[in-house]
């Protein structure tokens, strides 16, 4: 492996003991709840004075206070430090206990939609109705194949058609009716509430929107007929409903952008550009006005409606950015064949219209999502008072950033991504963390070459949020240092902490790896973030090849089992503490970590070279007082490796493991 850090050697002067018990009085001694307020005041003061998307340069730092973190951990129940293993199959059994079937769904919407409807309700006739029912064929309505890159489900045909039909059967002034009484229905509005056909929504000022949002939400407050909440429970009827309803948005984005104006059906014939052009300025008209109107909804004060209607806008956000990605391919493949066909004048001329259709279509989509969406939703909702909608923004923008990076992959967004780190919700905060994370770990197979993703662009925004992102590692919540954790490591690897210097931070990440607070995940990629500073493990291959560690010697594992227990010790035994008072069970910790490795599993079943690191260390004689622990560390690394290889057995994930060579001789 090549060594990606410039930093030097790990050194290993501070101790578990006096290193976590100190940072755990400085924890113990700070008030969460006022932390918490305060570090949302600044945050807050310092997004309302920069909530234009500017960009920042290299050397200007964020608006953002600079010392803002996460809430650190105040008290905690201890846990037992064993890590043996469990009951497989009663984990197995439980995880497919929370497995819900088809048909569990769909009695649970058929259920959801007798309490809900109003008995003069059908699916031909109410959206709400057709939502509910769609779990299977309904009458009148024929099943429809799915363009777009969302993953179908069992509802997916039915939503296709009715979008369809939608779009055939209203005009846009009563298409918005029957979408704005969709919208009115899903939050617990009635049929008193809905707009009456024929409505002109264009002629109602804003005197008249309140009044109609008023209705609503007076009837919501008597109402126990909610079917989205802006604090969603995990009931299942409802949490289908949500996966129903917003797949459905993104369903009728998809249709309206493959939609002909006049014929009421779909674009297949995209040879013909003057007929093409035609259609996408409808269909761009047909969007933009969609948003502007479900954008009205956005505003309003009550939350359950500004989550619905927040919902609908990313999903039609989702639609628009995906449309762009595949006129980007066609763009590149006709660059292509314009520049193969040199001589033929007719066959470029046709090609060329074609291109310059499609390059202004797609600028009118981007606008729609960069003017409509970003400026007129994002913009506003991702510091929302709910933090349910704030989630929703940052998975939105995270969304985005993926689709198109060449757009938003930039700091003037991401730094909405390294502010909200800080948000007082956990849940926020580990969206946020996600949004960070998720360029180095996006797949670009199959992309158009001008929106690869290029995580270098990255950089920037992570090194400003640097210490933001690794106080999130000691977060209250364990969720947040699972990912923070996990984004630190993606950093390691990618070269971007190279030139941090901060000593007293590196040593606090490095010690999550015998965090018994901690998650198994946390201290595994703590565990790999050490073994990235430790020179032996450069040695014998590339360092993640499952291959390279197999084909090590028997001499270079035990180099590699001596080193790392040499860290260890370095942590447990050095200060004040006594050989007699180590926290030895913490040395499991790193035995369960090596298990979890594939490149570094034989560290742990290597027993010849476990038995000669005990027998070197034993041997020496005038040891100091960490040598001598290292032998008791090297036991209880033998015992762990020892009685969790037993209590595996030889099965792997269910199927027979072949013993090595240097597991045989054990």
């Amino acid at each position: 492996m090549v060594r990606r850090s410039s930093r030097p050697r790990q050194k290993v002067t501070s101790t578990y003991d006096a290193e976590l018990e100190a940072l755990a009085a400085k924890k113990h001694s700070q008030d969460s709840d006022s932390e918490t307020s305060e570090i949302e005041k600044e945050v807050k003061e310092a997004m309302a004075q920069d909530d234009d998307t500017s960009d920042f340069s290299e050397g200007e730092d964020f608006k953002a206070p600079a010392k803002v973190s996460p809430p650190k951990k105040t008290e905690r129940t201890r846990r037992q430090v064993s890590v043996r293993g469990g009951n497989k199959k009663a984990k197995k059994g439980a995880s497919a206990g929370k497995t819900k079937s088809k048909a569990s769904a769909k009695n649970a919407l058929k259920a959801l939609a007798k309490k809900v409807l109003d008995p003069k309700e059908t699916p031909n006739d109410s959206l709400v109705s057709a939502l509910l029912s769609s779990a299977g064929p309904i009458s009148g309505v024929e099943s429809a194949s799915a363009k777009g890159s969302r993953k179908a489900t069992i509802y997916t045909p039915q939503l296709v058609a009715i979008a369809r039909r939608l779009l055939q059967d209203h005009d846009p002034n009563s298409m918005h009716i029957q979408l704005m009484n969709l919208l009115f229905r899903s939050v617990g509005g009635n049929l008193q509430t809905n707009f009456k056909e024929g409505t002109d929504l264009e002629e109602i000022d804003d005197e008249e929107w309140d009044d109609v949002v008023t209705r609503v939400v007076d009837v919501m407050r008597e109402s126990d007929t909610a079917l989205l909440t802006a604090v969603p429970d995990d009931k299942l009827g409802t949490r289908e409903y949500r996966a129903i309803y917003e797949e459905f948005w993104y369903r009728l984005g998809v249709v309206i952008l493959s939609h002909t104006s006049g014929t009421g059906g779909e674009d297949d014939n995209e040879n013909e550009a003057s007929k093409k052009f035609t259609s996408n300025r409808f269909q761009v008209e047909l969007m933009r006005d969609l948003v502007s109107r479900v954008t009205e909804l956005v505003l309003v004060g009550q939350p359950d409606l500004r989550a619905a209607a927040s919902s609908a806008i990313w999903e039609l956000a989702k639609a628009c950015t995906e449309r762009t990605v595949e006129l980007t391919a066609k763009l590149e493949t006709a660059q292509r064949q314009h520049a193969a066909s040199k001589g033929q004048k007719r066959k470029m001329q046709a090609l060329q219209l074609s291109m310059d259709s499609w390059k202004r279509h797609k600028a009118e989509l981007e606008a729609v999502v960069e003017e409509s969406i970003i400026q007129g939703v994002f913009i506003r909702r991702y510091r929302d008072s709910n933090p349910f909608i704030r989630r929703q923004s940052l998975e939105a923008l995270t969304q985005l950033a993926l689709d198109r990076p060449d757009l938003f992959l930039k700091d003037k967004f991401l730094k909405y991504l390294g502010w909200m780190a800080s948000d007082k919700d956990s849940g926020v905060r580990v969206a946020a963390l996600k949004g960070l994370l998720a360029p180095f770990k996006y797949k670009q197979d199959k992309r158009p070459t001008a929106l690869q993703i290029d995580v270098q662009a990255m950089q920037n925004v992570c090194s400003k949020f640097l210490r933001r992102i690794a106080d999130c590692t000691d977060d209250v919540s364990l969720d947040v240092q699972e990912v923070a954790m996990e984004l630190i490591l993606k950093l390691t690897n990618e070269g971007f902490l190279d030139d941090w210097d901060d000593d007293a931070g590196w040593e606090r990440l490095n010690l999550k790896a015998l965090d018994a607070n901690s998650t198994p995940g946390v201290r595994k990629n703590a565990l790999y973030i050490i073994l990235d500073q430790l020179d032996v493990f450069d040695e014998g291959g590339d360092g993640r090849s499952v291959a390279s560690v197999i084909t090590l010697s028997e001499r270079q594992q035990m180099t590699r089992i001596d080193e790392i227990s040499k860290w260890v010790a370095a942590q447990l035994a050095g200060g004040p503490v006594s050989n007699e008072n180590i926290k030895l069970p913490l040395v499991d910790f790193i035995v369960q970590s090596f298990r979890d490795m594939p490149e570094h599993r034989n560290l742990t079943t290597c027993w010849p070279a476990m038995l000669k690191a005990i027998r070197s260390e034993s041997n020496r004689k005038g040891e100091e007082k960490e040598e001598a622990a290292k032998t008791q560390i090297l036991l209880r690394y033998l015992a762990c490796a020892a009685d969790l290889e037993i209590g595996h057995g030889d099965e792997v994930n269910g199927k027979k493991r072949k013993r090595s060579a240097n597991q045989k001789g054990f």
